[in-house]
């Protein structure tokens, strides 16, 4: 399954880059990490949670920077399995960054492999999943790098986010 969007940070390139790249710093914004070691040969080993549905599943696995162009392009990929669920995962992503005004775009793709009992929910509700740690990824981004609020637009909440998708609706509701 394949999952790409654009998103806005209130910062410029360069420091969203140098950001981004703090693994330690920018691990504690991402929802559900709950342990993370980068290694000198960009490899890494990690544990995510995350709560797909109304099944939660504890992810470990292993990962491997594939490539860093400062400051303009990361692309990563990753593996990892949940004991409880059988559940499988591969993830491969790519991003870039481009400046716009004193801001930063990213441009980011991600294709995604689900295997085993979670992968049984359909891609509507993997995607609102992943959609929803996404925005809570850059708004806790927007936080440490410019200490407000985000500024990128109105965020749904998880279950507002799953019922849209299953409607078929991508725009958020009035009642979000």
């Amino acid at each position: 399954m394949k999952i790409a969007d654009s998103l806005i940070i209130p910062a410029p390139r360069q420091e969203v880059w140098d950001f981004l790249v703090d693994f330690e710093r920018s691990a504690l914004c991402m929802p559900g990490v709950v342990a993370l070691k980068v290694n000198e040969d960009d490899s890494f080993r990690g544990t995510v949670e995350v709560r797909v549905g109304p099944i939660a599943a504890r992810f470990s696995g292993d990962g491997r920077i594939e490539e860093r162009t400062v400051p303009d392009r990361f692309r990563a990929s990753a593996s990892g399995r949940d004991q409880f669920t059988g559940t499988s995962v591969q993830i491969d992503f790519d991003s870039r960054l481009i400046e716009v005004a004193e801001e930063t775009r990213i441009d980011y793709e991600m294709e995604l492999q689900l295997r085993g009992k979670l992968a049984q929910f359909g891609q509507g509700i993997v995607k609102a999943t992943a959609t929803q740690m996404t925005q809570e990824f850059v708004a806790n981004i927007t936080r440490e790098l410019t200490g407000e609020e985000s500024v990128t637009g109105k965020q749904r909440s998880a279950g507002r986010i799953v019922f849209d998708s299953i409607r078929g609706r991508g725009e958020p509701s009035e009642k979000s």
